[in-house]
């Protein structure tokens, strides 16, 4: 027998991709374990992360591993699950609604930049925006003529574009919680099949794993924050922010029990952070108290662990750098090592953390530094993984 396949994602609250096929795979009553790669970390933004890198050959995530094959795009591994359960029938049964099913399927995988552009996912966020650029709303009148047509046409056995769920419905669900998150206004045809799509069960057990998950993209939640999101500790940690917040007009809110899941994840993530910012600092002041540490203005410290000559030139802000390093947590604990990989890493000192950027600048070709960089130089209240958790 062999072994279930391993569906790989990114973060619940933000990958809408990930979802796609999550859904899918789950509607079909396919078998397999999810493994969750958080985004955010170093290469975020460049198909970088290593350890995507390490399990999709494209550097992004879904990832479905089966059988000793990888099936890397979301659409795939949707018609890959259509195929496992036939009698599912994640497509529709009549030819002419499973051609157009289709066709509204791969426009969702293959357009919609604008919408992507301006409404990335994330589930706990409710943010009113007032108006949207020309090519942002033309999707979004596109979307909504989409799915009136198909509910129109092909809506007759149910609450989804065509009736039954279909894999159209697993690309089109993240759009409605984009819609919901940036309160945009739906017709009472748009509204309801969102509905639909927030009363299934499968959505509904995602949508509590991603309220419950403590990592953050603060970059994702910051847009748009004219309208108010809920914030706690001192303004630094952006929390879930459903409290308080416009909800979509015409939409399902957000039941008692959801509300609560949501006020409890956000105190235990507050309560978390308090410890994490209090046990960085007590490390700080130890640390910096060592022979031979020195202390930057922004509050960087760093010991020289071999010097060269001074006639060697520093890097400047923007030079692309290869270095070998090893990244540890305070109680020294390995979280990502070049040495462990074999290869030491390149990468342009403005596209990593600050503490980074400012500390290889001291460096010369050949010497060999020790980094003790402040959580606020570094993945801040974000985190990076599963491994650094927030403020870090």
């Amino acid at each position: 027998m062999s072994a279930a396949p391993v569906l790989y994602i990114g973060n619940k609250n933000y990958s809408s991709w990930s979802m796609r096929p999550w859904l899918a795979l789950t509607w079909a009553g396919l078998d397999f374990e999810e493994r969750v790669l958080p985004l955010g970390a170093m290469g975020y933004g460049k198909s970088k992360i290593p350890e995507i890198l390490a399990v999709s050959p494209s550097g992004r995530v879904p990832a479905l591993h089966w059988n000793g094959v990888v099936i890397w795009d979301s659409l795939a591994i949707c018609e890959w699950a259509a195929e496992q359960r036939p009698a599912v029938a994640l497509w529709p049964e009549d030819a002419t609604a499973r051609a157009v099913a289709r066709s509204v399927a791969a426009e969702m995988h293959s357009g919609y930049a604008a919408l992507r552009r301006d409404m990335s996912m994330n589930i706990r966020r409710r943010a009113k925006v007032g108006s949207w650029p020309e090519d942002t709303q033309a999707d979004i009148t596109r979307v909504v003529e989409l799915w009136n047509d198909a509910r129109a046409r092909f809506g007759a056995g149910g609450p989804f574009l065509f009736g039954r769920r279909s894999i159209a419905d697993a690309l089109f669900a993240p759009v409605c919680t984009r819609f919901r998150t940036y309160g945009v206004a739906l017709d009472a045809v748009s509204a309801a099949y969102c509905d639909a799509v927030f009363a299934d069960a499968a959505f509904a057990a995602w949508e509590r794993a991603a309220i419950a998950e403590t990592w953050t993209l603060p970059v994702t939640d910051a847009l748009y924050t004219a309208e108010p999101i809920r914030s706690t500790f001192m303004n630094r940690f952006i929390a879930a922010a459903l409290i308080g917040a416009a909800l979509l007009s015409g939409c399902q809110q957000p039941s008692g029990g959801v509300m609560a899941e949501i006020e409890k994840a956000e105190a235990e993530r507050a309560k978390e952070n308090e410890k994490a910012v209090a046990a960085g600092l007590a490390f700080l002041e130890q640390n910096k108290t060592k022979p031979g540490v020195k202390v930057t203005e922004t509050g960087l410290q760093y010991e020289v662990v071999r010097a060269v000559a001074a006639s060697k030139p520093r890097p400047g802000p923007t030079d692309e750098v290869t270095v070998h390093y090893e990244g540890t947590l305070p109680d020294g604990a390995v979280f990502d090592s070049s040495y462990q990989r074999g290869e030491p890493t390149s990468f342009p000192l403005n596209a990593v953390i600050p503490g980074w950027t400012e500390g290889l600048q001291l460096m010369r070709p050949g010497e060999e530094f020790r980094f003790v960089i402040p959580s606020d130089l570094a993945y801040g209240e974000r985190g990076a993984g599963g491994q650094i958790g927030p403020n870090q």
